[in-house]
């Protein structure tokens, strides 16, 4: 009886983490793909946009692997029972800089990426890119109007560790 129990309980598990990640949704970005009918992007466009791309990403798979490498040394300098405020804030500022490495390479990407479209094609992107705004601040929203007030985003408390 315990046996069975134990299965069906296994089974439901491997099933919900299954079915997370079906539900799981990245980040698009610019997603040139799904806009791709859209902005009527010429073959030479399309193969320039993926060029970068691959550099692009080939340059972040460099710069996550130096920032990991900090969150490491970071890891290795708070582990330590006698490690001085010039230490730990060393480590911070190291990771910070890769950070701020990562956003400048994407900005630069990002404009790379533009630098090939058209004005027609960027003003598609730009209407794109507010349209999709406002269809997230309507799922923020809510659906519909249930009857209940809900706090605004400035005014809910967080908590900072």
């Amino acid at each position: 009886m315990k046996d069975a129990a134990n299965k069906s309980m296994l089974a439901f598990l491997i099933l919900m983490l299954f079915s997370s990640f079906s539900f799981a949704q990245r980040g698009e970005g610019l997603n040139l793909e799904r806009l791709g009918t859209k902005l009527k992007l010429s073959d030479t466009q399309k193969d320039q946009i993926e060029i970068l791309r691959i550099g692009h990403q080939k340059g972040m798979i460099d710069l996550k692997a130096k920032l990991d490498k900090a969150r490491i040394e970071l890891r290795e300098v708070t582990s330590k029972a006698d490690f001085t405020r010039s230490e730990l804030l060393a480590s911070h500022s190291k990771i910070a800089k890769f950070r701020e490495e990562i956003q400048l390479a994407a900005a630069n990407h990002r404009m790379d990426v533009l630098e090939l479209m058209t004005q027609e094609q960027r003003k598609i992107l730009s209407e794109e890119r507010l349209d999709r705004k406002g269809q997230k601040k309507f799922w923020k929203k809510g659906r519909g109007d249930c009857g209940m007030e809900r706090p605004k985003m400035n005014e809910r408390k967080r908590i900072h560790w």
